[in-house]
């Protein structure tokens, strides 16, 4: 079983906190009608919880739960039963502490084993971390994927709808990436491998039906913008509590993203599917 990038992962989820929002969240907003990070990342949340068909009452699996502020907004806000499944201890105490109807297992999602099945799926930036660059190159990648939506598919019920949001990179050739594509991967380093949405499309066949596709560009430079305003306002108090070297590698990832983002090069895909039922 190949390893998930582990490079920037599993942080102290205050260190988070002081430049993110709250709850800790590290994906993209929805700046439409929101004036802060918080309004931004609960309007993606709602998204979310649209495309995925989330009711009251239903069981919803989160995978790659993180800190759990989309579990809470699911239990809360959507009256559902929340259930997220996250493989670092440090996010799942603090997603565990949250209020609504919550229930999370530290697990990596490929050693997971859910006693019943879900009405949906959520997962937010996810897939990044499942892959390498290197093994992208080989083609690798998607029995990664494949195997992420053939889990999926035997943990819900028939009818089950899923969510997906990637950050992409829709129009890379991963045997010979534009120059910029290169400086992405490179100045990502090991930290995520960004996704190719017609990659996911291939590797769900027979399992899900693609519903719903759109890429955010604007969205998520404003996040990145706004994630870094707070970073860098804060630097040195931030450099003394959590050290330099961490500190200093979210400040180079969040540059190299948001140029990428800038030019177009990358985007934020929300990405929804359908369960494909047998006769």
């Amino acid at each position: 079983m190949p390893e998930m990038s582990t490079a920037l992962d599993d942080v102290d989820t205050a260190f988070l906190r002081a430049w993110t929002d709250q709850r800790a969240t590290t994906s993209c907003g929805l700046w439409q009608d929101a004036t802060d990070l918080g309004a931004a990342h609960t309007a993606k949340f709602a998204r979310l919880a649209d495309l995925a068909g989330v009711r009251s009452g239903a069981r919803v699996l989160d995978v790659g739960c993180g800190s759990g502020g989309l579990l809470e907004y699911l239990a809360v806000r959507r009256d559902a039963v929340a259930v997220g499944v996250d493989r670092s201890a440090r996010y799942c105490r603090d997603a565990a502490s949250r209020s609504g109807v919550i229930d999370v297992e530290c697990a990596d999602y490929r050693d997971y084993a859910p006693a019943e099945r879900f009405d949906a799926v959520v997962c937010a930036q996810l897939l990044e971390h499942t892959t390498r660059y290197s093994e992208a190159r080989a083609g690798r990648h998607l029995e990664r994927y494949r195997d992420f939506f053939q889990r999926l598919h035997d943990w819900t019920r028939r009818g089950a709808k899923l969510a997906l949001e990637v950050l992409a990179m829709p129009d890379v050739r991963w045997s010979t990436p534009s120059p910029a594509q290169q400086r992405l991967i490179e100045g990502v380093g090991g930290h995520r491998c960004f996704v190719r949405p017609s990659d996911l499309g291939a590797s769900c066949l027979g399992l899900w039906q693609p519903t719903h596709s759109v890429l955010l560009r604007d969205d998520a430079v404003r996040t990145h913008r706004e994630w870094l305003r707070r970073l860098t306002g804060q630097r040195e108090e931030l450099h003394r509590r959590w050290g330099h070297d961490l500190v200093t590698g979210y400040e180079r990832v969040l540059r190299h993203e948001l140029d990428a983002l800038h030019s177009g090069t990358a985007a934020v895909a929300l990405l929804g599917f359908r369960r494909i039922d047998p006769r």
